[in-house]
């Protein structure tokens, strides 16, 4: 994946020729548009990614993301944490996302049960 990473300018340039685009926030938001969980951003992002390029886009590290970049998404993640303190640094929430994308894509010990 990094050998093939493009640097832009925009989000918009990032954004190109992709759907749907998943953006990751921690904070409510009064935005109307669909919810999900991880487990369903997964499932959706390996579905849709049969047609299309899906783009999942995370915040800064003190900001996240502004309403208006996550007006540029389809879909908003919302990753359940510590109500007191919900925001994820970006590693983590990339790791988040991305295991339940492996997952939902077959990954190895996708099926296997926890002991």
């Amino acid at each position: 994946m990094i050998g093939n990473a493009q640097i832009v300018d925009t989000l918009d340039e990032a954004l190109a020729g992709c759907s749907p685009v998943v953006g990751t926030s921690a904070r409510s938001r009064t935005l109307p548009w669909p919810m999900l969980d991880p487990r369903e951003c997964g499932l959706k992002s390996v579905a849709e990614g049969q047609h299309a390029p899906v783009a999942l886009v995370f915040g800064r590290e003190r900001v996240g993301l502004t309403n208006d970049e996550l007006q540029k998404c389809h879909y908003h993640v919302a990753i359940a944490a510590n109500p007191e303190y919900s925001s994820l640094n970006p590693a983590m929430a990339v790791q988040v996302i991305a295991y339940e994308v492996r997952m939902a894509a077959g990954g190895a010990g996708a099926s296997a049960a926890v002991g």
